[in-house]
């Protein structure tokens, strides 16, 4: 994955261009405390600001995961970023942990096998 330095940078921090705020320092604050959201307030915010989204969501033991890919739509990428998603390379999708984290576990198979899934539209 390639590796950006911004030019207004002063801390020298590298960003990934698939997480891209606009809101600026504030903007990773909301980041942060909305990864914390439940499954059901994240789905409602989906149903109601990005029905598209919404319609793709698939939920994944307690996370949500979307398949859709940042380069596409840079506003609704932007929005699902500051909702509290992040981009998964290696899985292809957009991926919110609904206060339901570890910051560095990882599961080495398909975490649909061992925690279950479902679409949003299908229950």
């Amino acid at each position: 994955m390639k590796t950006y330095i911004l030019k207004n940078q002063k801390s020298g921090l590298l960003s990934r261009p698939e997480q891209v705020n606009t809101a600026g320092q504030n903007g990773q604050a909301e980041h942060d405390t909305n990864r914390k959201l439940s499954t059901q307030r994240v789905l409602e915010f989906l149903r109601m600001k990005l029905p598209q989204q919404y319609e793709l969501a698939e939920i994944v033991g307690s996370w949500i995961w979307i398949e859709f890919y940042p380069d596409r739509q840079q506003l609704i990428a932007n929005s699902l970023w500051s909702l509290g998603f992040h981009w998964n390379k290696r899985r292809q999708v957009w991926q919110h942990p609904c206060g339901m984290f570890e910051p560095f576990t990882s599961h080495p198979n398909d975490p649909r096998s061992k925690y279950g899934s479902r679409f949003v539209t299908t229950h």
